[in-house]
């Protein structure tokens, strides 16, 4: 891989929806990871909860697409507990690919990335949930990162779907693997549909083993038809809630 990657800026964007039956729940920090009772050691949901609270970055970034979906006519987002640790898990994983030389993908090295939204439990809570990645890697500001996904239309389309009423959202920074002299910024927003607890919200215990929710299938108003997308860089394919895993 040219290394010369970790220091350009890009975007990584995409949309869909699935289930899983409920596996095993072990509580940290006050809240619940979830995984499948099945799964191997390497299907890992595992963050250390203390970096889920967000920072003022994370928060202005929130702020700058509610503002936007409010301009538009949407509703605004929350900010989902469980969103935030899934986008905690892929912002960490990100800086594995990139140690190793590889090229950032919305798939994890062992699974897909609608997978990981299944072992990560939000599709136990809430079997019916649409759900939406956008990925961005490169830009410190929340700011920044907020122009570059309203420029890319797929991206855009993740930030104003009327049917995404929740986002976890987080930046991780690390020492840039290209030169550990630097840092570098990976930004995830995970979308969803329904809300477990709301991150800015004062402690209000831990969230329910589910399922719940909607008793229907979520459909993205945004949807160009496309279902289920191979995470490729610059997609934002989005598909909507068939219940199934599909897109379809």
């Amino acid at each position: 891989m040219d290394r010369r990657f970790l220091s350009r800026q890009w975007l990584l964007g995409s949309g869909i929806a699935g289930m899983l039956t409920l596996g095993a729940l072990a509580t940290l920090g006050g809240h619940m990871n979830l995984a499948r009772a099945d799964a191997p050691a390497t299907v890992s949901c595992d963050v250390d909860n203390s970096k889920v609270p967000w920072n003022a970055e994370e928060i202005q970034l929130l702020k700058l697409t509610n503002d936007y979906r409010v301009a538009h006519g949407l509703g605004t987002l929350q900010a989902d507990y469980v969103l935030t640790q899934i986008a905690l898990w892929k912002g960490n994983e990100v800086f594995d690919v990139l140690r190793a030389g590889g090229a950032p993908s919305h798939d994890d090295t062992f699974r897909s990335w609608q997978q990981r939204f299944q072992d990560c439990a939000y599709l136990v809570i809430f079997p019916n949930a649409c759900k939406g990645e956008n990925l961005d890697g490169g830009r410190e500001s929340a700011a920044a990162t907020f122009q570059a996904f309203k420029d890319s239309p797929p991206h855009n389309r993740n930030l104003l779907e009327p049917s995404f009423t929740t986002v976890g959202i987080k930046r991780v920074q690390q020492p840039d693997p290209a030169n550990a002299k630097k840092t570098f910024w990976v930004w995830m927003m995970d979308f969803g549909s329904e809300l477990d607890q709301d991150v800015l919200a004062p402690a209000g215990g831990q969230i329910s083993a589910g399922p719940k929710g909607s008793a229907t299938p979520c459909i993205l108003a945004n949807s160009d038809g496309s279902g289920s997308t191979d995470g490729s860089a610059g997609t934002g394919d989005q598909g909507q809630g068939s219940g199934d895993g599909t897109g379809s």
